[in-house]
């Protein structure tokens, strides 16, 4: 159960409640009774849909559900906003097309200066659309 709630939230609560997650919005399209296609700026990434309406949807993304590549990867453009050395990870701040994305990485030999131009690649899990909240 605890899984579940970590990496499936219902809503934008349950996803802060249960620890740290990026919130953006997206949009979602059904392409069958199971799976959609939601689309984060640039990123379209197929997934369960988990019965919401299509639309406009927020996202929850786990910050460790993010990879970080060198930039010109195949992925979202973004620079190193932040970093943090936290013994055994980094913490990084990283601008992009969807805002500021909090991301922890475990390779600590060669961290990401400030400024350092990257791209991320989101995981096939940790990413979820929840039901859009009033903004």
């Amino acid at each position: 159960m605890p899984r579940e709630l970590y990496e499936q939230p219902k809503d934008v609560f349950v996803a802060g409640f249960m620890g740290e997650a990026n919130r953006v919005r997206g949009t979602l399209r059904r392409i069958d009774d199971r799976l959609g296609e939601l689309r984060l700026g640039p990123l379209t990434l197929t997934l369960p849909h988990r019965d919401l309406p299509v639309g406009e949807v927020d996202v929850a993304i786990r910050p460790e559900s993010v990879s970080i590549l060198p930039d010109g990867g195949v992925g979202l453009a973004g620079a190193v906003r932040k970093c943090a050395y936290l013994g055994g990870l980094m913490e990084y701040t990283i601008t992009t097309a969807l805002g500021d994305l909090f991301v922890i990485d475990t390779v600590v030999e060669r961290p990401r200066i400030v400024g350092t131009l990257v791209s991320l690649r989101l995981a096939d899990h940790g990413v979820v659309p929840i039901a859009a909240a009033e903004r």
